[in-house]
């Protein structure tokens, strides 16, 4: 029986992986051991497989990566690149060398459309393991686990995750890394790891200065975590006040002025987006307050460093309301840190007592993927979608392998 389950399984992940791809997330929480295992690596590689047949337009990240790697794809070895991305003014925009050096390793292969498809693994891997650990581990039942994972995906809806590219892989490195630290490491001499995702986008700089700062602290105080509020209302202050050149060297300016950017161009231009941006920022502080009563329903209360974590950067978001998008951005950090906050203490709470919370998390990860449905509705492919979704693994092997992408101009 295990044999032809097994077969059957190959099977429609090979015929249909998109479909396959979604079993397989089912199958890696409601199930455990090997077999969870098994299925949480397929639902990674197939979850995303769209991203294959996705058309950016000229707005998105992607466009931008696409023209850049046609530039540089017959480029000879790094140093050609290196200077070539001197004289750049999309390159010198990113201003990250790892992520550049990746774009370009792509570009060399010829096919581009590995950048979103590898994208969407890193950015799947990275946010479905840590639930994925906690239920293994026996802090949440498999049923609850596949509802937070479910949120996860929400949160990290498939638009975001292939419109800003950098941003996306950086946010999901951000919060897998806490988790490795906080939750399996827990030694001050592993704290490097914490710094990783600024190798992709330096705009998580300032996140992980709070994640840092919270590591190297002995011990949990309320009092610890009242004095960074200072320095929050020192950068919403400066952000709505200062006037920030782009040029400026100092790195605090340097943060201030991307808000400052990022809030002239990119305010929500109609209802759809309003919609978008409502439901998340709801969505977001329905999850922390809910992870809150979870943390301070457990025997460790704030003296558990993640639960601090969840706190303060709760309220660094708070006060990076004044950027409407460094607060979607943001929301992505918050979400799924209390997400794995209520994962890792959902067994400290009595059955009774975990009621309304459920009620809570459902109504917000719903909110959540309303806003997923509404960016997906928007999002192009170069097959239709019905057709993609009956397409066998070999089709989308085929779309892999295409030399140039599509793009639209308009």
């Amino acid at each position: 029986m295990v044999v032809l389950i097994s077969f059957l399984f190959i099977l429609m992940v090979i015929c249909l992986p998109v479909i396959g791809g979604i079993v397989s997330f089912g199958g890696a929480f409601l199930l455990n051991k090997r077999a969870a295992r098994v299925c949480l690596v397929v639902s990674v590689f197939t979850l995303g497989i769209l991203s294959i047949l996705f058309v950016p337009f000229i707005r998105n990240d992607l466009y931008r990566y696409f023209q850049t790697m046609q530039s540089v794809q017959y480029l000879q070895n790094l140093h050609q690149f290196f200077e070539y991305a001197k004289t750049d003014p999309v390159l010198q925009y990113q201003n990250n060398p790892l992520f550049n050096i990746f774009e370009f390793e792509i570009a060399k292969t010829h096919h581009f459309y590995l950048l979103p498809y590898i994208d969407t693994i890193i950015c799947y891997a990275c946010i479905l393991y840590p639930i994925f650990d906690l239920k293994e581990q026996g802090k949440v039942s498999n049923v609850i686990s596949l509802w937070l994972a479910f949120g996860a995906i929400s949160t990290f809806y498939f638009f975001y995750i292939l419109t800003f590219v950098r941003w996306a892989i950086a946010c999901a490195l951000f919060v897998l890394t806490n988790y490795l630290y906080f939750y399996k490491l827990k030694k001050l001499k592993y704290v490097f790891i914490l710094i990783i995702p600024a190798f992709i986008h330096t705009g998580i700089i300032l996140a992980l200065l709070i994640s840092i700062y919270v590591a190297v602290l002995k011990e949990i105080k309320i009092k610890n975590i009242i004095i960074p509020i200072p320095f929050f209302a020192s950068v919403l202050i400066a952000s709505l006040m200062m006037n920030v050149s782009g040029g400026s060297e100092n790195f605090i300016l340097k943060m201030i002025g991307m808000f400052q950017s990022y809030t002239s161009f990119a305010r929500p231009s109609d209802l759809s987006d309003w919609i978008v941006f409502i439901a998340n920022l709801v969505g977001t502080w329905v999850l922390v307050l809910v992870a809150a009563y979870f943390a301070m329903n457990s025997k460790e209360r704030l003296k558990n460093k993640f639960t601090a974590l969840m706190t303060l950067q709760a309220l660094f978001y708070a006060f990076l309301i004044a950027s409407i998008q460094i607060t979607e951005r943001y929301s992505l950090i918050v979400s799924l840190i209390a997400l794995i906050v209520i994962a890792g203490n959902y067994q400290n709470i009595s059955s009774k007592d975990r009621v309304l919370p459920i009620i809570l998390i459902s109504g917000s990860i719903l909110i959540k993927a309303y806003a997923a449905y509404l960016r997906f509705k928007g999002m192009e492919f170069s097959t239709p979608l019905s057709t993609a979704i009956f397409s066998n693994i070999f089709f989308y092997i085929k779309e892999l392998m295409k030399n140039f992408p599509t793009l639209y101009w308009w």
